[in-house]
This record gives structure tokens, sequence and C-alpha cells, in this order.
């Protein structure tokens, strides 16, 4: 449960059973993602129905690429 409570990796938004069983065999926990699924339903937590803000990391370049878009 503590991992589903961690933010995901940089590349997803959200976790997903697949993507917590290989942290979690990262980790040395080895986990299907059908187990994971089994798991999260018996204590009712839905790790992709968290709400939030949408957490973009600030770089130098992101105005630029901002006022291209916006050109467009």
């Amino acid at each position: 449960m503590a991992k589903v409570t961690e933010e995901p990796s940089e590349v997803d938004s959200q976790w997903s059973h697949s993507a917590l069983g290989k942290a979690m065999a990262k980790e040395g926990i080895p986990k299907s993602s059908s187990q994971i699924g089994r798991i999260l339903s018996v204590d009712k937590v839905k790790p992709h129905k968290v709400q939030g803000w949408l957490k973009r990391k600030d770089s130098p370049e992101f105005g630029e690429c901002a006022a291209d878009v916006c050109e467009l």
C-alpha cells in the first residue's frame, strides 16, 4: 500500500497494475498485475481514481515551447 501512495515515475501520470507490479519487482517483491489488482480490491484502494492537480516541473524551455504553440 505504501507504493500506491507514492508518486509514479515521471512518465506515468498514475499507477497502473502493471506499473505497480514492475515497481514492486524492482524492490524484490515480485507481483503480477492480477495479484496487484486483488490486493488493491480487498482494501478498496483505487489509485487510478485519485484526483489531484497536474504537477508540471518548470523547465527553462517551457516558455519558449508555450510561445511556439500559441503562435500556431
